[in-house]
C-alpha cells in the first residue's frame, strides 16, 4: 500500500485576531487611565472640602468665643477696648457702598483665635447702643456689635468668611 502524505490547505491569515487585540487593549488602557484621573480628582476634591470645613469650624469657633468674652463683660466695652471696634473704623471709603471686609481684608491688630490648627482672626464693631426698660422698671443700654470672623485653612487656599450680629443688655 501506497502512502501519501495529507496536506491540508488553511486559508490565508489576514491578521485580524491581531488588530482586534490591539484595539481592546487600546481600550482598556485608556478606561483604566481615565479612572485614575478620576480618583486623583476626587482625592483633590475631598481635601478641599476638609480644607473648607476647618477653616469653617475655626471662624465659627471664634465667633462664639467673642461672644462668650462680650456677655462676660460686667459693663458696655467700648473702642477704648483693644478688641472693640468703632463702626466703620476700618473703611477707608465709607459711602463707596463696599463693606471693609471686602475692600481692605483683616487689619493686622486684629484679634487671633487659634482652633483647630488654623488661626482666625476676629474684628467686634459696636454699632449702636439703645435705651432699653427691663421688667423691674431699671434703665438699661442694649449694645449691639456686628462680630466678624475670618479663617484660612490649613492649605492656605480656603477662606471664611463669618459675621453675627450681638446685642446685649448692660
Amino acid at each position: 500500500m501506497k502512502r501519501y502524505p495529507i496536506t491540508v490547505s488553511l486559508p490565508q491569515q489576514q491578521g485580524i485576531v491581531l488588530f482586534l487585540s490591539l484595539i481592546i487593549l487600546v481600550l482598556l488602557t485608556t478606561l483604566a487611565v481615565s479612572s485614575m484621573q478620576m480618583t486623583i480628582l476626587d482625592e483633590k476634591m475631598a481635601g478641599n472640602t476638609q480644607n473648607q470645613q476647618i477653616a469653617l469650624q475655626s471662624a465659627e469657633s471664634a465667633l462664639q468665643n467673642s461672644e462668650l468674652w462680650l456677655s462676660q463683660q460686667p459693663t458696655t466695652p467700648t473702642s477704648a477696648n483693644a478688641r472693640i471696634w468703632t463702626l466703620d473704623a476700618l473703611d477707608p471709603a465709607v459711602n463707596n457702598g463696599i463693606p471693609w471686609w471686602f475692600e481692605v481684608g483683616m487689619p493686622a491688630n486684629a484679634t487671633p483665635f487659634n482652633t483647630n490648627g488654623t488661626v482666625a482672626n476676629v474684628v467686634i464693631e459696636q454699632l449702636v447702643a439703645q435705651p432699653a426698660v427691663n421688667m423691674n422698671g431699671n434703665n438699661l443700654s442694649n449694645t449691639f456689635f456686628r462680630i466678624t470672623a475670618e479663617a484660612i485653612g490649613p492649605d492656605q487656599q480656603s477662606r471664611v468668611l463669618l459675621q453675627s450680629n450681638f446685642v446685649r443688655g448692660y
